[in-house]
């Protein structure tokens, strides 16, 4: 016998599958509205097989999939990219998660990462900043050396420490990576105290970026990130937190109720129960009370026939 099964049929299959899929893992509700789904068992979090989400403020969540859980639902049901996608959007508006901007997966396993080696990378530094300081001039005003480039003030040298151009910085930050401003700022250090042949041969040279000469681009500011005990709705108005804690606990209630109607199930089945022993007694009681009392009622009648007897 050939069964055949519409594309939309297909689709659901896929997205009850998916589902299955996220009932089996560990759910958790991390700060600032992040959430991920991991697989259980060891306490191990596994990327591939795993689900992590962002909350993007206006659009909803970002959503990344593991790319081996994305290919376990798209190859068994033979579907596209677009179709698994919307199996898996299906899949949390399930769960109670509603508010989407977008479901994507990567498969780090094709990409290739550049490796830059440390010799490397301060060379591209290096020559990028000879291209900033080109035909630099330098200007005595006290004890500090004003380093000029086409008129433009570029730096103040101390023999301590010194001040750079926040055009140094930005060209630097947009162009090269940094794990941090204090790395970028050591290693410009570094290279203005070689150039500049400073006196204070013993320590660090101290480095900060200001504005100069006027143009310069400002530096971006820091994004602080909210107190950990700051509530979701504080942060964004429009996010209804107790609506989506109350989603996403809807599954786990359900569950609770078919268990809690499985137990009152077996209870009725169940002779020996309290319940059940309980309807019986009273059952009996009432019983025993309906016969007393057509005893009495009998009694009576007796009596009132003895007495029509003797007149």
């Amino acid at each position: 016998m050939k069964i055949i099964i519409k594309e939309q049929q297909l689709e659901g299959l896929a997205s009850r599958f998916a589902l299955e899929k996220l009932n089996g893992m560990d759910f958790k509700l991390k700060k600032y509205n992040e959430f991920s789904f991991f697989p259980k068992g060891e306490g191990r979090k596994d990327a591939d097989h795993g689900i992590e989400a962002d909350w993007v403020k206006g659009e909803g969540y970002s959503i990344l999939v593991g790319n081996s859980l994305w290919r376990s639902v798209r190859d068994l049901f033979g579907l596209t990219d677009d179709q698994t996608q919307t199996a898996f959007i299906k899949a949390f508006i399930e769960k109670g998660i509603r508010k989407i901007s977008e479901v994507t997966t990567i498969d780090f396993a094709g990409v290739e990462f550049p490796v830059i080696e440390e010799q490397v990378s301060n060379e591209i530094l290096s020559s990028m900043l000879e291209d900033m300081f080109k035909g630099y001039e330098i200007k005595f005003e006290g004890d500090l050396r004003n380093v000029y480039v086409d008129n433009k003030l570029m730096a103040q040298l101390s023999p301590s420490s010194g001040v750079v151009s926040l055009d140094a910085f930005n060209q630097l930050k947009d162009n090269l990576f940094f794990s941090s401003d204090k790395d970028l700022r050591e290693e410009v250090s570094n290279w203005v105290r070689n150039e500049f042949k400073s006196k204070n041969n013993i320590g660090k040279y101290g480095i900060s970026f200001k504005k100069l000469h006027g143009q310069e681009r400002d530096l971006p500011k820091k994004i602080r990130k909210p107190h950990h005990a700051t509530r979701q709705d504080k942060l964004e108005p429009e996010f209804d937190l107790q609506g989506f804690k109350k989603r996403t606990t809807d599954i786990e209630t359900r569950l609770k109720n078919k268990e809690d109607l499985i137990r009152v199930a077996m209870e009725k089945q169940n002779p020996d129960s309290f319940a059940n022993w309980m309807k019986r007694e009273t059952k009996k009681d009432i019983e025993r009370e309906k016969q007393k009392k057509e005893e009495m009622n009998l009694t009576k009648a007796l009596e009132a026939i003895r007495n029509a007897q003797k007149k």
